[in-house]
């Protein structure tokens, strides 16, 4: 049994990358900057790593569609369940495809992965692995109910006394970047692919499936073993980042004191938000 050939969409910028691999050995070379890194990290983060997701693992340019797909959320009215459809984010979601060549005796293997006895033909498997929303209905009654405590400050006179502050969440990916928003409504799901659905074209996927299956089908089969090169800036005395008492750490230590996942923001607060606004424009200037 040989891992055939993986196909990454939609993992940092990978939007649309097939691999075909090796039987004996596979290996990358590229430029710096050229998805190496980003093609191992998929690799090893859908097999075996997952809860090293971050939003910076979607490609840029899709998060303008998820945040589209928000938009349409808090829009409508009266609200139609059909705009929480799955496959609405089959193509912004960072996605592994992952298909194996079965030999001869191997197929107790991978009964598991079988999608239909009458139709395969004994030489191919293929699992999508898929960072995808847990419950589609629990993301949007969250996202709903942070933009509703939003526009209710939105409303009051301490908003407009403060200048008018920009407030969370400004749109969905603002939602999924705070805290462990995006680790509590979205995991990694695995679904079966269907070797018997020919693509010519190596850049198309099929689409996905209904057969999701529990837990990672591929774990008895593909061990993975990692060795990471160590690229940080080495402190003379010793010290990690991590270690360090920057004055950014303790701001984030005083914030995740004072501003707890859910607790929201009092009117009081907004002056305090509309300055940290301010302080961030006139950085980012001098940054600039």
């Amino acid at each position: 049994m040989n891992i055939e050939s993986i196909h990454i969409r939609n993992f940092r910028k990978l939007k649309n990358c097939h691999i075909d691999f090796d039987k004996n050995q596979t290996v990358f070379v590229g430029s710096n900057n050229s998805g190496k890194t980003s093609a191992i990290s998929a690799i090893i983060w859908f097999l075996k790593s997952k809860e090293k997701f971050t939003v910076r693992e979607f490609t840029a340019t899709n998060w303008s569609k998820i945040n589209k797909i928000g938009n349409t959320w808090i829009m409508a009215d009266p609200f139609d369940k059909a705009l929480l459809d799955p496959q609405d984010w089959d193509d912004v979601v960072p996605s592994m495809d992952v298909w194996i060549s079965v030999n001869d005796g191997e197929e107790y293997l991978v009964k598991h992965l079988i999608p239909s006895l009458s139709t395969w033909d004994g030489k191919m498997v293929g699992v999508r692995c898929q960072y995808a929303v847990k419950n589609m209905e629990d993301l949007y009654v969250a996202y709903k109910e942070a933009k509703d405590k939003a526009k209710k400050l939105e409303a009051s006179e301490e908003w407009n006394n403060a200048g008018r502050p920009n407030l969370y969440p400004q749109c969905l990916y603002d939602f999924l970047a705070k805290g462990k928003n995006l680790q509590d409504y979205f995991d990694i799901k695995y679904f079966i692919l269907d070797p018997a659905v020919e693509l010519l074209d190596e850049k198309k996927i099929q689409a996905t499936s209904n057969l999701c299956v529990e837990g990672n089908p591929l774990g008895e089969l593909i061990r993975v073993d990692d060795i990471f090169a160590s690229r940080e800036f080495s402190d003379p005395k010793g010290h990690s980042d991590n270690e360090r008492d920057t004055l950014s750490k303790q701001f984030q230590q005083y914030y995740n004191s004072t501003n707890q996942e859910g607790s929201g923001l009092s009117p009081r607060e907004l002056i305090l938000v509309k300055e940290i606004e301010d302080a961030n424009k006139a950085y980012d200037k001098k940054l600039t």
